[in-house]
């Protein structure tokens, strides 16, 4: 995996292009899933979904294509890898998302048959198996949850905010969505339960239980965790089902305690990971050989022992300052580079019984030191002729030796030592002198370690203020670790014989806690809202807005967010400023301080001459006092060329130009400034450099002298970061503070206004309202005084509207029924009439007359008898007696009373469901049908082949029955009337059909409404709530 993964525009492009084939694809088979439902085989439609899911998986995996896409650093086995089947974070993120979709998929699709009464046998199975399917979603969940914190580099720890990158995102992501996973599991099995949900729920929750404690039976601590877990996740389930909270009030509830097992999660995995990092460089500390070194120099050896360039130019007569440095040159740079950075290289060379000079020693035969050296302190690594030396105080030394031919004067020596450099640990240590990626100790910077052999100390460096001995700490030793805190620190302790090294760092505080809780709430609440909020949107209804409470959190919360990032900003950048100044000074004080003592360490010496020439101690000079003041040291001539400095190697490694700035050069030279100070960059590095002059006796300016602030730029960088990311947390954990406070304050401020508007809710025609008891002396007190004002006069008119109504009801009832009665009134005045004027005329056949006369008269008394007959039914309403009708069945029946009417047809279509039961009145049932289909009988023109098509069809938790006719229909300005009591088309009928029929319907939790086209026909919907249907054999 390349080390930089550098991507332009088309790599972007492809990467945006495949993220969406990805999308596409599960779209794709979701809706294959849909289609298979709707044939009525669901459980085919989820397989074969999560089989094409499955092997687009593998065949991803597999194939190791897209290779755009393996590129990138989130596909990189490098950053994270589970095993086989999960060898990146990338596909775990895939992943968690396909296990996501099957499981919306199961809880959509999943075919099983419900009963409307108590829970099957069957449905407690399937409850159970849901249970089980969702606990081991929860526990694959917590397991790679662990996996990411224990087997990664990723950091999830979030009070470390400049840490983190797109990769601890894509982690948290992956494993929110696979918990979020088993939600349509457990939503899906708790639909199932009926009556005594809790009881029925004991025995799938501990069978769950049990899983848990098998999978992590090794573990405890995580089967409390887990278990936990899968309890939180089955009690949301059984409020989302119920709704007994607002969704926004159960996902900040959610969020909150998802976090808060986050937050102990990363707390624990994360120490436990950094402990065993930090035993392992313990356990590197305690011994001088440095491994990989030596497999280095084992590699080094025989190039080096080949190298005829190296060979010609250490066949000289005599060495000089040249050759020295072109050797030292071409060894760096060929051979001890990168890692070697670790280490001090010193190269040293000499002729045969060439004398040197070691400190104040007097002089030794230079071949004799250095086999003596060996001789006394040496193991030598195996096919080479490196050693590694001993007895070094506890850094790691490593010495090799060539001998080269040259001619008379016999053999040239060169001889290479390599010493730990124990500068690399501190802060002054230039970051341009060390790749990271050969920084082995580089983990160590933010800590503090000691190293003690025999019982005293041989290397110390950080904060913390160790012992002078290791007496103190070995007590109580137990193994070869020990592990204890003190002082604010956790202390790492390993003994290796009578090496003890101890690495400390800063013990995990509360409100660094506090603060990642922080942010994994912000986090997971968002992450829950966006799924949530997404299936709430309706592409065919307007968009709700918020109401006035929300409208006043939201902008509470705006001017409460933009504030504070706007004060935080400020402080920030304030802050940074403060930090820049207090620099800016310091190293103009060490400016003047470094230019005194050179001034007077070197009082009546001209150190840089007319040509520039250096005098011998002057690079010396500068390094003792780089050491003392903690900083980087230039001296360059007037011209702005390099004369010394502390830190050569930046200059032969290239990475700094010899030549001075050219903008100080003008300023100190052209302009004659005193002193200047800017920003310079090296590489991506910036930092703080300041140049004075530098003058001789005379006071004639000889020279620049330069501090480069680059020793010091990463604790100058750690300060500015640490600044950063604390004005950062206290901004977040501010804000969620003052939006908590402004959601309660809101919340108060509104309760009356909310209280006023579920009064007036409630106010309804003919109902008591009841009065709002509000006692503060406000503009809200006013507003609800006049609404109990309202309510009382509403009440008073209620009243007087009811009356008005109820003798207004009485006269046009008195009406109808008066037009009714007099109706088969007027005949029968005639009949008697006629019958009288028959007997008084004595006619022949009176009796016949008598009899018909009888006929008439029973006749329109049995009328008047079913007019007094409806009246009293419509105004009795007897109440229903509901059971379990299979609807089909009932149709049917009352379609048989009418099979014998004259030139009529019925067209029947009936759904793939043998029997679809209700639960509704026998009585009413047949009432409502039979209504319908006479009206629909009466309908139909003389002379005109009716038409009576009836059909039932079944959609998902309703059934619908359609009875439609070819008759005049309804005219339009009638319509509205249909279902109004005592209105009627007909010559003859009370009009109270229609009215008892929906009064019928709607007993049954049922509608019923009506299309009609004009001397067309006319098509009444009876829709009703299904109870539960059975299927024909052969269908799925």
């Amino acid at each position: 995996f390349p080390e930089n993964g550098n991507h332009n525009i088309l790599t972007t492009t492809s990467l945006v292009l495949w993220a969406l084939s990805l999308t596409t694809t599960l779209f794709l088979v979701a809706s294959i899933a849909s289609f298979f439902n709707k044939k009525g085989k669901g459980a085919l439609g989820i397989v074969l979904a999560s089989a094409m899911l499955v092997s687009i998986y593998f065949l991803f995996l597999f194939s190791g294509k897209p290779s755009v896409v393996y590129g990138t650093e989130l596909f990189s086995p490098l950053i994270f890898s589970l095993n086989g089947l999960i060898p990146s974070l990338g596909h775990l993120l895939v992943v968690s998302v396909i296990i996501f979709t099957i499981t919306m998929l199961m809880k959509i699709y999943l075919p099983i048959k419900e009963s409307k009464s108590d829970t099957t046998l069957s449905e407690e199975i399937s409850v159970a198996l849901l249970f089980l399917a969702g606990s081991l979603v929860v526990c694959f969940a917590h397991w790679i949850f662990g996996s990411v914190l224990s087997e990664s580099n990723i950091n999830l720890e979030f009070y470390k905010i400049l840490d983190l990158n797109y990769l601890s995102i894509v982690a948290f992501i992956s494993v929110l969505v696979t918990f979020f996973a088993s939600f349509p599991l457990f939503l899906r099995a708790i639909g199932l339960i009926r009556g005594g949900i809790l009881k029925k729920s004991i025995f799938p929750f501990v069978a769950s239980l049990a899983v848990v404690a098998l999978l992590f039976h090794s573990n405890p601590p995580a089967v409390v965790a887990v278990a936990t877990l899968l309890l939180l996740h089955i009690a949301f389930a059984f409020l989302i089902n119920g709704k007994k909270l607002g969704t926004f009030n159960l996902s900040v509830v959610y969020s909150l305690l998802i976090s808060i097992y986050a937050l102990t999660v990363i707390a624990i995995h994360s120490e436990n990971r950094r402990d065993d990092k930090i035993k392992i460089q313990a356990l590197d500390f305690s011994i001088e050989n440095d491994p990989n070194a030596e497999i280095l120099l084992l590699d080094i050896w025989p190039r080096m022992n080949a190298d005829t360039a190296l060979r010609n130019m250490m066949s000289v007569v005599r060495f000089g300052n040249d050759d020295y440095i072109m050797i030292n040159d071409y060894l760096n740079n060929r051979y001890f580079r990168d890692y070697w950075d670790n280490y001090i290289v010193s190269i040293y060379l000499c002729g045969e019984r060439q004398a040197i000079r070691i400190g104040d020693e007097e002089s030794t035969d230079c071949f004799t030191f250095f086999e003596e050296r060996i001789k006394r302190h040496g193991h030598i690594i195996s096919g080479t002729d490196f050693y590694f030396i001993d007895d070094q105080a506890g850094r790691t030394c490593y010495l090799g030796k060539l001998y080269f031919d040259a001619g008379v004067r016999g053999r040239n020596g060169l001889f290479i030592e390599l010493f730990s450099d124990v500068n690399i640990f501190q802060p002054g240590y230039s970051e341009l002198l060390l790749d990271k990626k050969y920084r082995t100790n580089s983990g160590l910077s933010d800590y503090s370690f000691v190293k003690y052999i025999d019982g005293s100390t041989v290397i110390s460096y950080g904060e913390y203020d160790y012992n002078s001995g290791d007496t103190e700490y070995i007590t109580d030793m137990r193994s070869d670790y020990k592990i204890f805190k003190e002082e604010g620190y956790k202390h790492i302790l390993f003994k290796n014989g009578e090496t003890t090294v101890i690495i400390s760092r800063p013990s995990l505080t509360g409100p660094n806690l506090l603060i990642s809780f922080a942010y994994l709430f912000v986090f997971a609440l968002i992450l829950v809202n966006i799924p949530i909020n997404l299936t709430k949107v309706d592409r065919f209804k307007p968009v709700r807005l918020p109401n006035l409470r929300q409208k006043f959190q939201i902008a509470i919360i705006l001017i409460l967010l933009i504030s504070s990032i706007f004060v935080g900003f400020l402080v920030a950048n304030l802050t940074i400023s403060r930090y820049e100044s207090n620099h800016y000074n310091n190293i103009k004080e060490k400016i003047v301080s470094v230019s005194l003592v050179l001034d007077n360490g070197f009082a009546g010496e001209n150190i840089i001459g007319e040509s520039g020439d250096i005098e011998t101690n002057l690079n010396d000079a500068l390094i003792y006092l780089s050491n003392i003041f903690n900083t980087d040291i230039n001296l360059y001539d007037t011209g702005g060329a390099l004369v010394a400095t502390s830190r050569p190697e930046l200059f032969n490694k290239n990475l700094s130009s010899t030549r001075m700035d050219n903008t100080a050069l003008i300023n100190l030279s052209e302009y004659g400034k005193a002193g200047f100070s800017h920003t310079e960059k090296v590489g991506n590095l910036k930092y703080i450099s300041s140049y004075v002059p530098f003058t001789d006796d005379a006071g004639k300016v000889v020279g620049f002298l330069n501090l480069p602030y680059f020793r010091m730029q990463s604790s100058f960088a750690k300060e500015i970061s640490d600044m950063i990311v604390a004005v950062v947390n206290f901004t977040l954990l501010l804000i969620i503070v003052t939006m908590g406070i402004a959601v309660f304050i809101v919340d108060k401020i509104t309760a009356p206004l909310s209280m006023l508007s579920r009064g007036l809710a409630s106010v309804e025609l003919g109902k008591k309202a009841e009065h709002i008891d509000y006692t503060d002396q406000d503009e809200i007190g006013d507003l609800i005084k006049q609404y109990n004002l309202m309510v009382d006069e509403l009440e008073e008119s209620a009243v007087k509207l009811a009356n008005s109504e109820r003798e207004y009801a009485w006269r046009e009832m008195a009406k109808q029924i008066a037009h009714e009665i007099k109706n088969p009134l007027t005949p029968m005045k005639l009949n008697i009439q006629q019958l009288h004027k028959s007997f008084k005329d004595k006619v022949g056949d009176f009796d016949i007359r008598m009899d018909n006369f009888a006929k008439n008269q029973i006749e329109y008394i049995d009328s008047l008898s079913s007019i007094a007959s409806a009246f009293s039914s419509f105004a009795r309403m007897p109440g229903s007696k509901p059971s379990k009708i299979d609807l089909i069945d009932q149709i049917k029946t009352t379609l048989e009373l009418f099979r014998n009417s004259q030139n009529i047809t019925f067209e029947e279509a009936w759904p793939r469901e043998k029997k679809v039961f209700i639960y509704a009145d026998r009585e009413q049932l047949n009432g409502v049908f039979s209504n319908i289909i006479k009206n629909g009988i009466q309908s139909i023109p003389q002379g005109k082949v009716g038409v009576i098509a009836v059909s039932l069809s079944v959609l998902r938790d309703k059934c619908l029955v359609s009875i439609a006719d070819n008759g005049t229909g309804i005219p339009e300005d009638v319509r509205e009337k249909m279902f109004t009591p005592y209105f009627t088309t007909k010559s003859s009928g009370t009009g109270l059909g229609l009215s008892i029929v929906k009064k019928h319907v709607e007993n049954c939790g049922g509608r019923i409404w009506f299309e009609s086209d004009f001397q067309k026909g006319t098509t009444f919907f009876i829709e009703f709530p299904l109870m539960f249907t059975i299927e024909k054999p052969g269908n799925d």
